[in-house]
């Protein structure tokens, strides 16, 4: 009887000949324990390592048998040739004598990595008298059994190792084959036929595939993707899609899952053991099925009987599991904390750096698309009631008596921070005339204009020399000097001041260079109807870093009970760009991706566009704000065809509007993480005109954790969200852009943050 305790999932390639195109790399060493209690390979017992290759990375308490081993260590990274080298002649093997009836214990130690195929192999130690030859023994054996054809337990069958004579009698199942056709994929059926409660479907990739084929499906509900044992189940009678991606090429395979007439097979299928390769990484994946046990050693004696305490045991070490991997992501801060806010207003003629401000007063400061309004004092100051930490939003100053010009402009109101006044900048009638004026120019009141300061990094030193550039129709730049804008400047003067007229409503991007040089860019909204005036700090992100995952399917979202958070799933790899910067994020390990300090945020936030054949196109906003120590941000991924399942599904329901699906307008889906004690939430859209949408289509459970919503149809544009609770209470306030044929995701209340304690950092040869 022995109990296995892992003592490693970590990084690092293993044998030196692994190709480099197996993105992950893991060595697994489990000890075993005597049924005396006497631990033969136990660290402080028997099992003795050097102290300089071992090292504390977790404090764990290890219970077998009735005893506590303190202290389980973990082994670094290395490969099994370094690990059996530096092993050598440091380890002896238990001289406790046991009881006549017990069976034989064979000390041994079982591996598992890549070279493996993804199984845990138990190799048996040579004795102490043998030391000379346990590389080498260890070595051949771990390669004997890993060409062996070891069984697995199927999905929903018996737990329980079938011999290899048993394994390998049993009916086989039907096959997809996947084969290479230069940079094509040519698929094998072209359609998939299933039974329901028949053998699972097996996926054989040809060897002579340079890449691996990333397998994804529309419903989950109808079909299960086992990526470690390449194998397709039934679970549902119905049709569905599995979504197929190969050299950037998505190919789309129709399922259908009929009733099966055949009685299942008693025994479990025979699997070959294939190298893992997915986007989930190994270290996510639960191991679920039993160490297989080595031919020498599988007999009778050696099955440990199943009990009620084993089996108890083993549902309670899956319940550990399952909590365990759900700490992985966090909401850091479900219930935000409520905070005053004074808005100062200030004209174009002021330099907060050095203390110089001129306050307008006697103007009135609104909440976009709210009644909420407040009006300024002497100082300029306009003071609100509480808002919500993190929230983003517009106001709008009006003034009746025609001092200024009608401005909009987006303030936020980060977590965390101590700052009491938001200020926001207008220009007075006068000057807006004077420039025009000298301009020749006439501001069409359905379009915006825009004025601003380019700054350093910090925001202390305006920045002369630079030259700026729109990507939408405007008038400008007119760069301004000491008098005025002046025609003949080609650049900013030492106030760092320029101005366009007549700029497109919506996301705009401005980008800018010294000289002939690029340096940065930036997204910031524009206004129809308004002005706009903002100092600009320039390249002030220090970088960022976000974790991959995929939600739920919409099915899940819309009738699991869970929390999407325990469903997310790791992803590898996509491609995620800066918009303004168009730039891509690189690749820092697996299921993170990254930028470098130079790229510049507006207020905190950096728009991005994800792009993969496997998943929808999203617009995120990752904000600042939304960072904390000892997490990382989560990039929520949408599987490909989520918003338009989520349509079909929820338009089925009751008392919904009837509208036509259009997948080239752009689609907003919503999270909002609900405070504890509160129930559903009620959000609404304002756009930049003023006009509001309050025909949210709701859906799941307030039981998941939070309130989901989705807008469909939206105009390309701006739009500021307002979530309301049950009292009419502002519990959220967040902006957002929506395009053609992207959907844009917002969460609000909190943000999904990958725990860092969880982290563990892959490394390539």
């Amino acid at each position: 009887m022995h109990q296995e305790i892992p003592l490693h999932e970590g990084g690092g390639h293993g044998l030196s000949d692994m190709k480099k195109s197996a993105p992950y790399h893991y060595w697994t060493l489990i000890l075993t324990l005597s049924s005396t209690g006497v631990g033969q390979l136990a660290y402080g017992s028997d099992f003795r390592l050097p102290a300089n290759f071992m090292f504390r990375e977790l404090p764990l308490q290890v219970k077998a048998d009735g005893k506590v081993v303190q202290d389980v260590l973990r082994l670094p990274p290395q490969s099994l040739h370094e690990l059996m080298a530096q092993v050598s002649g440091q380890r002896t093997v238990s001289t406790v004598q046991e009881p006549q009836n017990s069976p034989k214990q064979v000390p041994s130690i079982f591996v598992q990595s890549p070279k493996t195929k993804g199984q845990l192999l138990a190799v048996p130690l040579v004795p102490v008298s043998h030391q000379d030859s346990d590389e080498a023994v260890v070595l051949a054996e771990a390669q004997r059994l890993a060409a062996l054809d070891f069984p697995l337990p199927a999905k929903g069958k018996s737990e329980q190792p079938t011999s290899l004579r048993a394994s390998r009698s049993a009916p086989q199942s039907e096959t997809l084959v996947l084969r290479a056709r230069g940079d094509q994929l040519e698929i094998t059926p072209q359609t998939l036929l299933m039974n329901l409660g028949g053998l699972d479907t097996r996926v054989i990739f040809d060897p002579a595939l340079d890449q691996t084929p990333q397998i994804f499906l529309r419903a989950g509900k109808t079909l299960h993707w086992d990526p470690i044992r390449r194998q397709l189940q039934a679970l549902k009678i119905g049709s569905s899609e599995i979504y197929i991606t190969y050299h950037n090429q998505m190919y789309i395979l129709p399922a259908t899952i009929v009733k099966s007439s055949a009685p299942a097979p008693l025994l479990g299928e025979g699997k070959s053991l294939e190298q893992l390769t997915s986007v989930l990484a190994l270290k996510d994946q639960p191991y679920t099925y039993q160490t297989p046990i080595p031919s020498a050693y599988a007999t009778e004696a050696n099955e440990k009987p199943l009990t009620l305490a084993d089996s108890a045991a083993e549902v309670d070490a899956t319940r550990v599991l399952t909590e365990e991997k759900s700490k992985r992501f966090v909401l850091p801060n479900p219930s935000p904390e409520y905070r005053s806010v004074a808005v100062q207003v200030i004209d174009e003629r002021s330099v907060p750096e050095n203390s110089l401000l001129y306050p307008v007063s006697g103007v009135t400061v609104r909440l976009a698309g709210t009644q909420v309004t407040a009006r300024t004092d002497a100082k300029g100051h306009a003071l609100f009631g509480e808002f919500p930490g993190g929230a983003r939003f517009w106001v709008s100053i009006e003034d009746e008596k025609g001092q200024i010009v009608p401005t909009m402009t987006e303030l936020s109101l980060p977590r965390g921070s101590k700052h009491q006044v938001l200020r926001a900048r207008t220009m007075s009638y006068r000057t807006f005339f004077a420039y025009q004026s000298i301009l020749d120019l006439a501001q069409d009141n359905q379009l915006g204009s825009f004025c601003g300061r380019t700054m350093e990094n910090r925001g202390k030193e305006s920045l002369e020399g630079i030259r700026v550039r729109l990507n939408v129709e405007a008038d400008g730049p007119y760069y301004i000097g000491s008098f005025g804008p002046q025609r003949d400047l080609a650049e900013t003067s030492k106030s760092g001041r320029f101005c366009f007229f007549n700029v497109k409503p919506g996301l705009v991007e401005m980008s800018f260079f010294r000289g002939a040089n690029y340096m940065t860019a930036l997204s910031l909204p524009i206004f129809p109807g308004a002005h706009t005036e903002e100092d600009l700090p320039l390249e002030n992100s220090i970088g960022r870093q976000v974790y991959l995952a995929s939600l739920p399917t919409a099915m899940e979202q819309i009738y699991e009970e869970t929390a999407h958070s325990d469903l997310f799933q790791p992803v590898d790899a996509i491609d995620l760009l800066a918009i303004g910067e168009n730039e891509s994020f690189a690749r820092v390990s697996p299921n993170v991706l990254g930028h470098e300090a130079g790229y510049t945020d507006f207020k905190g936030r950096l728009y991005t566009l994800a792009q993969a054949p496997e998943f929808e196109n999203v617009v995120y906003a990752l904000d600042k704000d939304k960072e904390w120590s000892q997490h990382m941000q989560v990039l929520p991924l949408l599987q490909r065809g989520f918003v338009e399942d989520l349509f079909h599904e929820l338009n089925l329901q009751d008392n919904r509007d009837s509208i036509a699906f259009d997948p080239a307008m752009g689609q907003a889906l919503i999270y909002h993480t609900l405070e504890q004690g509160q129930g559903q939430v009620k959000f609404t859209l304002t756009d930049s005109h003023g006009r509001q949408r309050d025909d949210a289509w709701y859906f799941g459970s307030p039981s998941q954790g939070n309130s989901k919503a989705v807008f469909f149809n939206l105009q390309p544009g701006v739009y500021q969200l307002r979530v309301e609770g049950s009292m009419g209470a502002i519990v959220g306030l967040d902006t957002f852009a929506v395009d053609f044929w992207t959907t844009s995701l917002l969460q609000t209340g909190s943000s999904i943050q990958y725990s860092l304690l969880y982290r563990r950092e892959d490394k390539e040869e």
